[in-house]
């Protein structure tokens, strides 16, 4: 299933209280500072860092993301700190590259999106080491205004196991 920019926009309405012009109604876009979801760094069961993983599995809330992650890496969206907000989930990729076999990379950091719920992520090295995580993502803090912006995802490091033999 593929969702489109409009379904990750969150509408709100915000009650603004203004006595002296009585109290007036606005419906903004929330907005993201960052992604929900960074992978700040990758280490594998000797400790060292890994700087690149493959992502084999990305499930939000139990649906498959694979493939739209593809399609969104594939439009070319991302995100950086410089950007001040975005407002669809697509532009809060980034360190994600799509080859052309459909494999997904991640060059640590690497950042997933602007919806939280329940994540379920694998990643796999060249090495054949894995890590399969079940996470709960969301923002943790949210700059005022009417709709607000949401910022302070949840940030993971990951260990990987030793390939079984």
């Amino acid at each position: 299933m593929l969702f489109t920019a409009a379904s990750a926009i969150a509408l709100v309405a915000c009650g603004v209280d203004r006595s002296d012009q009585g109290a007036t109604d606005c419906a903004s876009v929330v907005s993201y500072m960052e992604p929900v979801l960074t992978i700040t760094a990758v280490h594998d069961s000797g400790g060292r860092p890994v700087p690149q993983v493959e992502v084999v599995r990305y499930r939000r809330d139990g649906v498959p993301m694979l493939q739209q992650l593809r399609f969104d890496i594939e439009q070319g969206t991302s995100w950086s700190p410089e950007r001040d907000t975005a407002t669809f989930d697509a532009g809060l990729h980034s360190g994600l590259s799509l080859h052309g076999d459909g494999r997904v990379t991640c060059t640590v950091p690497c950042a997933f999106g602007s919806n939280p719920g329940t994540v379920d992520l694998g990643v796999v090295a060249q090495d054949g080491q894995r890590s399969a995580r079940s996470l709960e993502v969301h923002h943790r803090g949210r700059r005022p205004g009417c709709g607000g912006a949401l910022n302070d995802g949840t940030d993971v490091d990951l260990v990987l196991d030793r390939p079984r033999t």
